[in-house]
This record gives structure tokens, C-alpha cells and sequence, in this order.
């Protein structure tokens, strides 16, 4: 590529998830059903884009791609160092009504929500509930389609890390009024991507520090030490169950609906009154 915009837009091969890191992480964590555990351990590929040629960005910008993938490997390593697995070979409670009828639910996974659920001052069952709303415990009925045993997958986390996220370069270009940045709506999220590299390279030059800035920022990005139980239930606390999925209407009743199976099970609810739940 020189950078040229001769044949149309510019989309360079950048170090970023061009859909989002929420798509990324819904194809590793939802899968063709009878496929192996192959999955990268990090929701994104660290070096995959690592070689950004200066040539091509200009060393401003490609110094600031390089901090940001760094900075990916070590927050997506540290997140998947959270996200626990879990087996259903010895279950509590086998699931006996409408569409939960045969799931495992385990001592270990029935623990880990509660105590992640009382930390962030929350309802036990709202928790469990969205676990069996979201993905069945990662026992999807759909055909064809396998959830990973993990806690992410269980409670579909695909949002409820952002903030361990490093901030997307193409994203801060945007809010700083840099042209030649593209906004476009995907999955119900905006998604920035560079449509003009050399105008983007030409307003850099013009704000000189602005590379430095963006990248002492990304070096502060926090780093994971919860579980995605946790993050799960700090999310419903903070923004409420409908907050949890703003684009469906519906959402709240659906979870009110399997929170409703889930106390009308009886091997489940005798296993929560042993616990004093």
C-alpha cells in the first residue's frame, strides 16, 4: 500500500478488530457445533498486526498502533486468566422445566454467581437468571451451534469488560475531530475504521503530542483482577438488567421469565434452601 487514496478509500491492514471486540469474542465463544477447544486463549490475535510499517503510517501513528496492541495482549491475557472453566459431570440439579429441562447446574457454578453476585450487592437469582437467559449455562439448546463451558459464554461478556479494553485508536481519532475517520453502525455499536489514511496522517502532523497522548492513556487502560461473574454482576448493578441488552425490549421479561423456571425447579430450589439461598 503508499497510501494513496487513488483507488478509493485507504483501509489499512490495522492492528484492530475492525467489527468490534464483541464479535470477535461471540464467534470464539460460540461455535459450530462438534469442533474442538481450539480457540485462541486471547479474544483478540496479539501480533497478528504487530508489523505496522512506518513506511505506510508514518511513525507517529504507527508507534501509536504498536503501543495499542501491546497493550491488548496484556489486557486480553489477563482476561482470559479470569475467565473460568467448568465441567458439569457432578451436578447439583438437573433442570427439569420448559426450555432449561435437562441443563447441569453444579455446586461450583451455583457458588462462583452467588458469591460474585453478593459482592456487587445483587440478587443471586437476577444472576443465575441471565446465565440461563444468555446461554443456557453454556448448554445451548440451538442446533448445530456449542457454547464454550466458560464464564464468559455463560453470561455472553462480551460488553461487560469494557472497560479493561484499551482504547481504540481509530475510536480516539474520531473524538478528536481527526478527518478522514469513518463511523459505522454494526450490531448495534459504532465501529470507527480509517477511510483516509493520508488525511489522518496530514491532521496528525498538525497536532503535535496528540500520538503521545493517546498513548499514555492506553498505558493506564486497568488491568482485569475479577471474574467475568463478577463483572457480570457489577454491569447489572451498575446499569440494571435492561441496561445488560439495551437493544431488545424485551429483554428484562425474558430473563424475569427464566428466573421464574429456575424457582419453579425443584431438585435446583432444594439445593439453594440447603445452602440458605
Amino acid at each position: 500500500m503508499d497510501g494513496t487514496n487513488n483507488q478509493g478509500p485507504v483501509f489499512a491492514p490495522l492492528p484492530t478488530d475492525p467489527l468490534g471486540g464483541g464479535i470477535i469474542n461471540a464467534f470464539l465463544g460460540l461455535i459450530s457445533k462438534g469442533k474442538k477447544d481450539n480457540r485462541p486463549k486471547l479474544k483478540q490475535m496479539p501480533g497478528a498486526f504487530a508489523d505496522v510499517d512506518e513506511n505506510v503510517f508514518g511513525k507517529d501513528l504507527a508507534d501509536a498502533f504498536k503501543t495499542y496492541n501491546k497493550r491488548v495482549e496484556v489486557a486480553d491475557s489477563a482476561l482470559a486468566s479470569r475467565n473460568k472453566e467448568y465441567k458439569f459431570d457432578n451436578p447439583v440439579a438437573i433442570l427439569s422445566q420448559g426450555k432449561l429441562g435437562g441443563v447441569k447446574i453444579t455446586k461450583e457454578v451455583i457458588q462462583d454467581a452467588v458469591d460474585a453476585a453478593r459482592k456487587a450487592n445483587v440478587n443471586p437469582m437476577d444472576l443465575l437468571a441471565v446465565m440461563a437467559q444468555e446461554s443456557t449455562f453454556s448448554q445451548s439448546k440451538v442446533k448445530d451451534q456449542f457454547r464454550f463451558p466458560d464464564q464468559q459464554s455463560m453470561v455472553s461478556g462480551w460488553n461487560v469488560d469494557e472497560k479493561y479494553e484499551p482504547y481504540k485508536l481509530e475510536r480516539f481519532l474520531a473524538d478528536k475531530q481527526i478527518p478522514g475517520i469513518s463511523a459505522k453502525k454494526k450490531y448495534g455499536k459504532i465501529h470507527y475504521s480509517i477511510e483516509d489514511l493520508d488525511k489522518v496522517k496530514e491532521a496528525i502532523k498538525k497536532r503535535p503530542g496528540l500520538m503521545q497522548q493517546y498513548m499514555n492513556k492506553v498505558n493506564k487502560t486497568p488491568i482485569a483482577e475479577e471474574s467475568y461473574l463478577d463483572m457480570a454482576a457489577k454491569f447489572i448493578k451498575e446499569k440494571g438488567l435492561q441496561g445488560y441488552n439495551p437493544g431488545d425490549p424485551n429483554y428484562v421479561k425474558d430473563v424475569m421469565n427464566s428466573k421464574a423456571l429456575l424457582q419453579r425447579d425443584p431438585q435446583l430450589m432444594k439445593y439453594l434452601k440447603s445452602i440458605k439461598l
